[in-house]
């Protein structure tokens, strides 16, 4: 063979090399351990192209340490700029693709993950982290029924699961009826509700849209309940009327925006409790002003009747 191509006697051919290293080199540079096809140029390419009619084309293209995959519906030479921009793309240059590099996807990315009998479809994604510690996500298409119902879930397991009795966490679910659920919550809890957290929740804001507002309470005809009653009322059960009691919200929890507009219909009523004593405390006092003129007047006449 010339110096443009080889033929070994192990079999390896090579295109642009006298010594290939694996079954087909094209280019210099090849690597003993490695065994198959191996391109060594600036820029590497593979490039195909569908017999069929319509003769559509692909092509795999190694450049700047990221991997494209390319696609166009048109046979060569009138591919032209008709390459869809990236479909997949894999950027090698902080590692390798799977410690440091990323993956984009441009399109449509259908899975076709394993059916799992008595779960669903699962398919799994292991993550490592920089100690060395491994942990394992799976996404579950799950059927429905059991304690988590049917939907679209995501579970973490141990990498050594033996150190934790082969246990794994469910962590996140969207439920066939659209309920989104998060931590370890029970189906049957979560009827009723478009989320559910087991779990405390922090947040710098959150607004409750809410009927039927207190302001009645301010209208003439509010029935409002006597302190006398209202006394009643708290010596009998240790709480006020129309307020759950302890044992009520340790059961079935309280409604925050039902719990808001009840806690201001409190203390609207506890305001009108005040404006009435204010007035009576005014009266008061102009009966108090009246009657100590009284009382001076009467004094004065005494005074005068024992001169």
């Amino acid at each position: 063979m010339s110096n443009s191509g080889g033929l070994e006697a192990n079999g390896n051919v090579g295109i642009g090399t006298s010594s290939p290293a694996t079954l087909l080199q094209i280019g210099n540079g090849g690597e003993g351990w490695l065994n198959g096809l191996t391109i060594h140029s600036t820029s590497p390419s593979i490039y195909m192209r569908d017999s069929e009619a319509g003769q559509r084309t692909a092509m795999i293209h190694l450049n700047n340490n990221v991997l494209y995959f390319l696609g166009a519906p048109f046979a060569a030479p009138n591919v032209g700029n008709n390459w869809n921009t990236f479909p997949l793309t894999i950027n090698m240059a902080n590692n390798d693709a799977f410690f440091g590099g990323h993956v984009g996807i441009i399109g449509t990315l259908t899975m076709n993950a394993p059916y799992v009998n008595g779960i669903g479809s699962e398919f799994s994604l292991t993550a490592q982290n920089r100690s060395g510690g491994q942990s394992e996500w799976k996404i579950l298409n799950m059927q429905g029924g059991g304690p988590y119902g049917g939907g679209l879930q995501i579970w973490s397991y141990p990498f050594d699961q033996q150190s934790y009795g082969g246990c794994c966490n469910y962590r996140f679910g969207i439920t066939e009826d659209g309920r989104v659920n998060i931590g370890n919550v029970p189906m049957a809890n979560t009827i009723g509700y478009k989320l559910a957290v087991n779990g405390n929740i922090i947040s710098q804001k959150v607004k409750v849209t809410q009927t039927g507002w207190a302001d009645y309470v301010f209208d003439p005809a509010y029935p409002l309940k006597s302190l006398e009653h209202v006394d009643s009322f708290i010596s009998q059960y240790k709480h006020l009327p129309d307020v759950p009691s302890a044992s009520e919200v340790e059961k079935d929890g309280i409604d925050l925006g039902d719990n808001q507009a009840t806690l201001l219909r409190k203390i609207e009523e506890l305001t009108l409790y005040m404006i009435d004593m204010n007035k009576k405390m005014k009266h008061q006092e102009l009966v108090v002003k009246k009657q100590q003129v009284e009382i001076e007047v009467l004094q004065q006449k005494f005074s005068a009747g024992h001169k």
